[in-house]
């Protein structure tokens, strides 16, 4: 899938010097296109992409924090969520898988 290219390009799970706020910067002008245009048509499969996008913060925040078990990459990323709910757009759209 293309956006799941776009997201593999961009999101490079490996930088833990970048910081989440700067891929959302890069991120969030593509994540708005994509809900604008893709929520209207096809649902299931914009879900199936911010799964994908949750996977990949998911894999950064694992090597960003070097945690080591998913409850706690979880855990990380929930708190993540609830300190900053507007800083990916899907996110301040309700958008969470």
């Amino acid at each position: 899938m293309h956006i799941k290219n776009a997201l593999r390009k961009m999101l490079i799970t490996r930088w833990t010097n970048m910081t989440l706020e700067g891929f959302a910067e890069l991120l969030n002008p593509k994540i708005r296109g994509w809900v604008n245009s893709y929520t209207k048509y096809s649902k299931y499969e914009t879900y199936l992409v911010f799964y994908y996008l949750k996977t990949i913060i998911l894999s950064w925040v694992k090597n960003k924090y070097i945690i080591i078990g998913k409850a706690k990459m979880y855990d990380k990323y929930r708190a993540i969520q609830h300190a900053a709910p507007d800083l990916f757009y899907n996110w301040r759209k309700g958008i969470l898988t």
